[in-house]
């Protein structure tokens, strides 16, 4: 049987059927369904959790009509299916945002070196999300200054 994955976007245009090419291919597919099997996954749910308003439970209704309870999931870098309705599963899933696991980690058992890539990630991170993330770092070391490569000039004059 033909597997499909929709984006949440596609999902969200199906539910609104606000214009009439997304109307029709709402009714091909719920008229359809039962000769293919759509999936979802928890991009869709981290998706919803942005929504603040209860209308994310109706597109999640609407979601389960069509892929019936399909949930792929990736993890450790296998795919697995199983059946868990969209809305049984936004209520098990943990916010995206919710970094509550590390109130009872216990950092003393980081070592400096390990502290230290933290720290140079997290600073990384921060660059890139204001913006002020520069390459030219890398024109100035030797061991990429004889690069060439298409790539190089790429990531350097991006």
């Amino acid at each position: 049987m033909v597997t499909i994955y929709l984006d949440k976007q596609v999902f969200s245009h199906l539910f609104n059927a606000k214009e009439e090419k997304y109307s029709l291919l709402r009714e091909k597919i719920l008229s359809h369904k039962d000769e293919f099997i759509f999936f979802y996954s928890n991009a869709h749910l981290f998706d919803l959790q942005d929504d603040k308003t209860d209308i994310k439970y109706t597109e999640m209704e609407f979601m389960q009509s069509i892929v019936s309870g399909y949930h792929l999931i990736y993890e450790n870098h296998k795919q697995e299916v199983i059946k868990q309705s969209p809305r049984n599963a936004f209520e098990t899933i943990g916010k995206i945002e919710d970094f509550s696991w590390l109130e009872n980690f216990d950092f003393s058992q980081i070592t400096e070196e390990q502290r230290n890539v933290i720290n140079n990630i997290v600073d990384i991170s921060i660059k890139d999300l204001k913006g002020e993330l520069d390459f030219d770092w890398l024109k100035k070391e030797p061991q990429f200054q004889s690069m060439n490569s298409k790539w190089t000039y790429q990531l350097l004059h991006h």
